[in-house]
């Protein structure tokens, strides 16, 4: 095993020999698993990314559990196909109330509540990726 082969990998040249690995950072690292050694040595590499995304998350707060829970089951009965009287029937026959007046559900309030969940709904699934760039930056480093 005294040859030493040549080789390229992600363009950079590796040549197989010694024990050790020249790291420009870190100096001479002792490998017990291979015999590889980089050959690029007194530099220092750079790594920048430029990452725009577009999220609305940072503006939605968290529902109390009670409320989520109301949210979705009446979002699963319309999915079902019930109207909104029918929800509305439902919720009342449950005896389940509105959270801030404590007062039965009306067919406005159920539609009204399906239009603002779905808004959240688009809003938290809506995060894009408008634009990235990298780059890569060398230094040679003093002897």
């Amino acid at each position: 095993m005294d040859k030493k082969k040549q080789t390229t990998h992600n363009n950079y040249l590796i040549i197989y020999e010694g024990k050790f690995i020249k790291d420009s950072n870190y100096g001479s690292i002792l490998l017990l698993w291979n015999r590889f050694k980089v050959t690029i040595k007194n530099y220092k590499f750079y790594f920048r990314w430029n990452v725009v995304i577009k999220s609305n998350d940072l503006g939605l707060f968290r529902l109390n559990n009670k409320r989520s829970f109301r949210l979705e089951l009446m979002n699963h009965l319309h999915k079902l196909g019930y109207s909104n009287r029918e929800i509305t029937d439902f919720l009342n026959v449950s005896n389940i109330k509105k959270v801030r007046t404590n007062t039965p559900y009306k067919p406005k309030d159920v539609w009204i509540g399906l239009k603002k969940y779905n808004q959240r709904l688009k809003r938290v699934n809506n995060n894009q990726i408008l634009f990235i760039r990298e780059s890569l930056y060398v230094n040679h480093l003093p002897k």
